[in-house]
């Protein structure tokens, strides 16, 4: 089976893919900027803080219903979506219960975090 090891790193990847896709589109972003070392350490952070709070819930057997990529990187994508709002989450039914209760509360429990695209053509969160 996999490692550990692997699980967090998908949730973690997943977490970073999505918020870019999300978020790093519209009005402020050309789509030229590069991320800040500084919003790279903060996504791998909060995604791993997250991750690892939440694991058992995350990987609990069956308690995610979506088949289109593991649990590990579908929870992590559901982590900025329901952290900053999106019109999905943790919470809209591929999550059975009680996970999907828990895991919606802890990821509001993080806040929202938004991108913003600096002069430098780098993009930062706050």
């Amino acid at each position: 089976g996999k490692t550990e090891m692997s699980d967090r790193q998908n949730f973690i990847e997943a977490y970073i893919e999505c918020a870019f896709w999300a978020d790093a589109e519209g009005e402020d972003f050309t789509g030229d900027e590069m991320p800040s070392d500084e919003l790279m350490e903060r996504l791998r952070a909060d995604a791993g803080a997250f991750f690892d709070a939440n694991e058992a819930d995350i990987l609990a057997e069956g308690a995610c219903s979506y088949t289109g990529c593991s649990p590990a990187a579908y929870a992590g994508h559901d982590f900025w979506l329901t952290r900053n709002g999106h019109g999905a989450g943790f919470w809209d039914g591929d999550w059975r219960q009680p996970e999907a209760d828990r895991l919606d509360a802890a990821a509001k429990a993080f806040g929202s975090f938004d991108l913003i695209a600096g002069d430098d053509g780098l993009i930062y969160g706050m």
